[in-house]
């Protein structure tokens, strides 16, 4: 069928990664949410998105040493931060959270990763 949309290749890729995956803009606010995050936090990308992260993310990092706000002020990754984290139906599961700046191709800051 020549008029049949095509999904996205880079909503395919997210969702074939095995771990879950996560972007927010600059403001904190969830841009996209890939299926493991669905599993793991108990929320849909529905709802997810266009959210604070801290509203949907609850680790035992949020209010003592945000992940992203160390990304924001110091520009440096993190890997292997272990956390707890409280999904949607108030399980605690431990994590390990990796974080990043995300840049376009010219090198600007657009937002940040969280895995």
């Amino acid at each position: 069928m020549p008029n049949e949309k095509k999904p996205y290749l880079g909503n395919l890729i997210l969702d074939s990664i095995p771990v879950a995956m996560v972007t927010m803009d600059s403001d904190f606010k969830i841009t996209s949410f890939n299926n493991i995050a669905e599993h793991l936090t108990g929320f849909s990308a529905s709802e997810a998105i266009g959210k604070p992260c801290y509203e949907i993310l609850h680790s035992s990092k949020c209010d003592t040493e945000c992940p992203l706000q160390t990304v924001q002020s110091y520009g440096e990754a993190s890997t292997g931060l272990e956390a707890e984290f409280i999904n949607r139906f108030h399980e605690h599961i431990p994590v390990r959270i990796g974080t990043a700046a995300v840049e376009d191709n010219t090198g600007n800051f657009i937002g940040y990763l969280e895995v």
